[in-house]
């Protein structure tokens, strides 16, 4: 009973790791720190036609008491963006053509 427990943990753990989303690439980081525990998750829809924008610019604001924290990235070729381990706090995101 012991090694099917151990052989379910296992296929969960790697099951778990496979769904997690690529992080989207980082083109700038201005007054801010990416060493937080919160992810951001939003996708690129055109207005028009409902279907998502790949590879657009995205710039992503957190108000913070020393100004504003800046981070600049794209969207995957579905129109979502993925950042990981950014602080706690009020997010603002633009999409190019915004």
């Amino acid at each position: 009973m012991k090694k099917i427990f151990l052989i379910l943990a296992a296929a969960v753990v790697l099951s778990s790791c496979a769904t997690m989303p690529k992080e989207s690439p980082i083109l700038e980081l201005d007054n801010i720190a990416l060493d937080g525990e919160q992810w951001i998750k939003v996708q690129n829809i055109d207005k028009n036609t409902g279907k998502p924008i790949a590879n657009a610019e995205c710039a992503v604001y957190l108000l913070k008491e020393d100004g504003i924290g800046r981070i600049v990235t794209k969207t995957d070729k579905h129109g979502w963006v993925y950042i990981q381990n950014v602080p706690d706090g009020k997010y603002y995101i633009m999409f190019s053509g915004e």
